[in-house]
């Protein structure tokens, strides 16, 4: 198995897992320290598609622990180490 450090934007992890994450994290923390009930990234979502933030605030919660499963799945056993050197395929 190849155990050359992968440039961490090309990972599917990074994509579906650590990138949702963050967003759905960064939404989370906003809310917390505003005195709104939802977050940024929600009304942003409801700006968008039209969906109550309060929807979208629940999507948000739900894609989280989707996209936890997934950098789980992606980085389980002997998975390649990442890299910020975009020469690292």
């Amino acid at each position: 198995m190849n155990q050359e450090p992968i440039f961490i934007l090309w990972a599917r992890s990074f994509w579906l897992g650590i990138l949702p994450l963050v967003i759905a994290g960064a939404d989370l923390l906003l809310a917390i320290g505003s005195e709104q009930t939802v977050g940024p990234v929600a009304r942003v979502i409801e700006a968008i598609t039209g969906i109550p933030a309060e929807t979208g605030e629940d999507i948000l919660r739900g894609l989280a622990v989707i996209a936890g499963l997934i950098v789980a799945h992606q980085r389980r056993g002997a998975a390649r180490p990442y890299s910020t050197k975009p020469g690292m395929r």
